[in-house]
């Protein structure tokens, strides 16, 4: 049984694992098009200026503003389903559960990234 879960509207901060690269995902055979999607965005995101970033992503604050402007190709990743954060997420204590537990959830458990399109929650996601 596989279980769906939408994000969460924030994620937490750092990482420890390597950047992006096909090895992070389950469905290797997306990476070729998750990679073309993501050099969009990258291009997209260096075309526009704080101002207009700001209304793109809905953010006032101009200290969140910059840090949607550094390029994440090379910052570190953790799991996604580390990376987000919010009720269902809080709900699930991922961190508090066994490694039975954590590995039937790395297992089962897809996510539905803006960027990424599905990923495991085992896969290894990016912080703005």
């Amino acid at each position: 049984m596989k279980i769906l879960l939408a994000p969460a509207e924030t994620k937490n901060p750092n990482g420890d694992s390597k950047p992006v690269c096909e090895e992070n995902f389950f469905l290797k055979e997306l990476f070729s098009k998750r990679e073309e999607i993501f050099e969009l965005y990258e291009n997209h995101i260096k075309s526009l200026d704080l101002q207009e970033l700001s209304k793109w992503f809905g953010l006032k604050k101009i200290e969140e503003v910059k840090r949607y402007k550094q390029s994440l190709k090379n910052k570190p990743t953790m799991k996604a389903i580390q990376r987000y954060n919010g009720v269902a997420f809080d709900a699930l204590a991922y961190d508090n559960l066994d490694n039975k537990q954590k590995a039937y959830i790395d297992d089962n458990v897809v996510l539905f990234s803006n960027l990424f399109g599905p990923i495991k929650a085992s896969d290894l996601n990016y912080q703005y």
